[in-house]
């Protein structure tokens, strides 16, 4: 029996699965921000929710995640991958 500690997730892909999800509700909650404040610009909404919960995404997928935004609510979500355009 070894005192070794497991640090990561078996699987690969798991850290990316729990990205996902985490995008998957700041896109939700951009969603409603939006539609409280319709006169806010979505991408400085997304922007703003992604410094809030710490999440890093590369600023060339802020305008293509920005787009799905208007639909979540009403199609209840769709692709969510950052790379996805």
């Amino acid at each position: 029996m070894t005192n070794a500690s497991q640090d990561h997730p078996i699987q690969n892909g798991s850290d990316d699965a729990v990205l996902d999800e985490k995008l998957r509700g700041v896109l939700l909650q951009v969603a409603g921000d939006s539609q409280l404040r319709p006169e806010e610009d979505v991408e400085a909404l997304l922007r703003q929710r992604l410094r809030d919960t710490r999440i890093e995404i590369p600023e060339a997928s802020i305008p293509g995640l920005a787009k799905r935004i208007p639909g979540l609510t009403q199609r209840g979500g769709g692709d969510l991958s950052p790379g996805a355009h």
